[in-house]
Formats: C-alpha cells, structure tokens, sequence
C-alpha cells in the first residue's frame, strides 16, 4: 500500500472512530426513552417513518420495550433512505435522525477500516 492510501486508512479510522465515540450517549439515551418512557415517543416515529403503520400496530407485542428499541435502531439506520417519508417540518427531528444514522455507519465505518488496517499491518 502506498504512503497516501495508509495516511488517509489510518485518518478516516480515527474521525470515524471518534465520531463512535462522541456520539455514543445521544442515541442510547433515545432508544432508552422510547422503549421505557412514554409510548407518545415511538408513535411519533412510527407516524413519521413507518411504511404501513396499521400493519406495524395489529401485531400485539409492537409495543414491548425489545419492539420499540429494535424499531427505533431500524429507524435510524435507515433514515436517510426513508426521510422522503417523514412529514413534520422539523428540522430539529431531522436533524438528530440524521446525526443518529451517521453513528450507526460511523462504527460500521470504524469496525471495516480497523479489519482493512489489520489485514494489511497498519
């Protein structure tokens, strides 16, 4: 590998990385306050984000806390393909979607750069 190719490895490791790491709390407390705090939290998503929310809610365990966390995960890895869905004007909710998504891929960045780095000894 060239000299280029390992600097820009070894730079795009640790923004990712540190990105990860930053925004670790945010969507964790999230995921805790939907799945355990108020069900108002998880049907504004549902209403934003779900392709058919009368199917999503005739299933009777849609709103235990392992649904409701594993909905909110699903929702934000998928947002940005799903955005277009959304139909609030908040730029607030879109903001932090966003910013969630970005966490997710960011450690899916992280893991796959540091494989790369280890395969080839960096």
């Amino acid at each position: 590998m060239s000299e280029l190719t390992i600097q820009f490895l070894v730079l795009f490791r640790t923004i990712s990385g540190l990105y990860a790491v930053i925004w670790f709390v945010p969507p964790l407390i999230l995921a805790i306050r939907a799945s355990l705090g108020d069900s108002k939290h998880i049907l504004f998503l549902d209403e934003q984000l779900a392709k058919d929310i009368k199917t999503l809610h005739s299933n009777p365990f849609h709103m235990s806390p392992y649904a409701i966390s594993s909905r909110f995960l699903d929702y934000c890895i998928a947002f940005p393909f799903i955005k277009k869905r959304a139909t609030t004007n908040s730029w607030k909710f879109k903001l932090i979607m966003l910013l969630n998504s970005m966490w997710f891929y960011s450690v899916i960045m992280f893991v796959v750069s540091v494989l790369i780095s280890k395969h080839f000894g960096v």
